[in-house]
């Protein structure tokens, strides 16, 4: 992001609160861009014990993963993850247990599972 989506200024990195921040170089505008992680949601979804895992167009060959998605807005985690069920692999799922949440860095995200 180069410029402010508020008032079309330039954005430049400041300390701000601890850490480096974009901040609108308007003086009149204050605009602070945090940057936060995208919350994700992830189902483990198990049918005796098998688990079932899914593959992705985008991916390597031998790559596979857990039912994912981005959450919606005004959506709880739990709603979110019983959707991506539905929509990815057409099945209705059950709320088991929340397994954690985990910072994926590379993609500014954060995985809920």
């Amino acid at each position: 992001m180069k410029f402010c989506p508020s008032c079309a200024s330039p954005l430049s990195p400041r300390e701000l609160e601890g850490h480096t921040r974009l901040v609108c170089s308007s003086e009149t505008c204050g605009y602070v861009f945090y940057d936060n992680p995208a919350p994700v949601v992830a189902a483990l979804i198990e049918h005796g014990e098998t688990v079932l895992l899914v593959r992705n167009k985008g991916w390597p060959e031998k790559w596979y993963g857990l039912v994912s998605g981005f959450l919606e807005k005004g959506e709880s985690p739990e709603q979110g993850v019983l959707r991506e069920v539905k929509e990815e692999v057409g099945l209705k799922g059950e709320i088991v247990s929340f397994i954690g949440a985990y910072p994926f860095h590379e993609m500014n995200q954060i995985i809920l599972a």
